[in-house]
């Protein structure tokens, strides 16, 4: 691999905060960055005990009824306390779906998908939970925006590109486009999404909320317009270093081994982008933090662990969305908690950062304050929300008896410092993904004190 940084050196301009409005936000950027650093080197359970217990405190009788109610909504078509009535229509187009088949299509879609674009390249990348991943020209270039790495890489094979003649020009094309695409257009455009909408005939994303930009917090506006968006996109490439790469695909005995050459535009993105990101879906969380008895750090910790901030992403099992709904657990019991209405999501209501928010806080508040009732101390309980909302309450339970079963769990638990109960989940928990996201959910909670 030979990477070459010299596009230009001159990037003090892309790093600049871009007026007195995100001062501040600079500020949480760096804080995030430094903080972030440092925290994930620890590893022991009681550097992770949070700084406060927020508002969820077991105070039993009346208080404790109070803040587990939740004002049940029905669908409506008007009026901004209900479903719009494009959100109104991917409620209904999942009555009648059966959750297997909505795996088996899903599941279906990514398959075929991935046997076209592994006739070009040696592995084929999807969007998930950290990327949002495109292709164009017949799959011979691809654009990745890793919300994780915290970059743009726009990667073109070789064979079917002039780049050494083209690339200034390429390149701010192919920026230009990704950074101005919206929800809407990005999940409109998606191949897998696409196959499952025809065969689960369900309509195309629409709404106002649908025009928000996957990669909004570049820009000072809701709508900017395309000056802005190529002025965004110069400043971006300043900053741009070109990585080849030539790898041996494998080989077939038919076709014999073929060679792939790939020339990857790796464009860093605002160190800041996640301070931002977080700062414009603030009164989204609060509301819901707020209407749900959910701490909005909390919320902020998952949504950065979940997805990064990412509106779209989507994981294999499916999951949907910021805090990657799983349509049918998370989902279908979030919606008979708040609408009385057991019902399987599609994914475009899922892709609606606010509706996304609801759900997913709604879900925690089921959990907390239902499911895991049993639990007296108020930090043990909230260690146990966490975890549940990762991998179920039978998981959970696990991690103190040999039984699935939580009430029995919650006696154990309470006989246990909140300390020791954080140390058995870590420790005891069936998958180590949940113990890892326990600990960043934990870790990454501190970052928000504020925001």
């Amino acid at each position: 691999m030979i990477e070459i940084k010299s596009i230009h050196s001159n990037d003090a301009k892309s790093r600049r905060v871009l007026g007195p409005y995100l001062r501040h936000l600079a500020c949480i950027g760096m804080s995030i960055g430094m903080q972030y650093a440092l925290l994930l080197e620890s590893s022991y359970a009681s550097e992770l005990k949070p700084q406060s217990e927020g508002f969820w405190r077991h105070d039993g009788g009346t208080k404790a009824d109070k803040r587990t109610t939740i004002q049940s909504k029905t669908p409506s078509k008007t009026g901004n306390d209900g479903l719009q009535k494009s959100e109104e229509t991917d409620f209904e187009e999942y009555l009648n779906l059966n959750e297997q088949e909505y795996r088996q299509v899903f599941r279906q879609a990514t398959q075929q998908v991935a046997s076209q674009i592994r006739k070009l390249w040696r592995r084929p990348e999807l969007s998930n939970q950290d990327q949002w991943v495109s292709y164009q020209a017949n799959y011979s270039i691809r654009r990745t925006v890793d919300f994780a790495a915290n970059e743009i890489r726009i990667t073109t094979l070789e064979s079917n590109l002039e780049f050494q003649r083209a690339m200034r020009g390429f390149i701010k094309h192919q920026l230009m486009d990704v950074i101005g695409t919206s929800l809407r257009s990005a999940t409109s455009s998606d191949p897998v999404l696409r196959i499952v909408r025809r065969n689960l005939k369900l309509s195309e994303p629409s709404g106002p909320e649908t025009e928000e930009l996957v990669l909004s917090e570049l820009f000072l506006q809701a709508n900017p317009s395309k000056e802005q968006v190529a002025r965004q996109a110069e400043q971006l490439f300043k900053r741009a270093y070109i990585r080849f790469r030539q790898q041996l695909a494998a080989s077939d005995s038919k076709k014999g081994p073929l060679l792939e050459n790939k020339v990857t535009y790796v464009v860093p993105l605002p160190k800041d982008r996640i301070a931002r990101k977080a700062r414009q879906y603030s009164p989204i969380i609060h509301q819901y933090s707020e209407r749900m008895n959910v701490p909005a750090d909390i919320l902020f910790a998952i949504i950065h662990t979940e997805s990064y901030f990412n509106p779209i992403a989507r994981s294999y099992v499916p999951a949907f969305g910021l805090m990657q709904i799983v349509p049918a657990t998370a989902g279908r019991d979030a919606t008979r908690h708040l609408y009385k209405r057991q019902k399987i999501l599609s994914p475009s209501y899922l892709f609606n950062p606010e509706k996304n928010v609801e759900i997913g806080s709604a879900y925690l508040n089921l959990i907390h304050f239902h499911y895991l009732k049993a639990i007296k101390k108020p930090l043990s309980r909230l260690y146990c929300t966490i975890a549940a909302y990762n991998t179920g309450t039978s998981n959970v339970a696990k991690a103190f008896i040999s039984k699935a079963s939580m009430d029995l769990a919650a006696i154990e638990i309470n006989k246990l410092t909140d300390e020791q109960v954080l140390r058995k989940l870590i420790s005891n928990l069936p998958q180590q993904e949940t113990r890892d996201y326990l600990k960043k959910v934990m870790q990454r909670k501190r970052l928000y004190p504020s925001v």
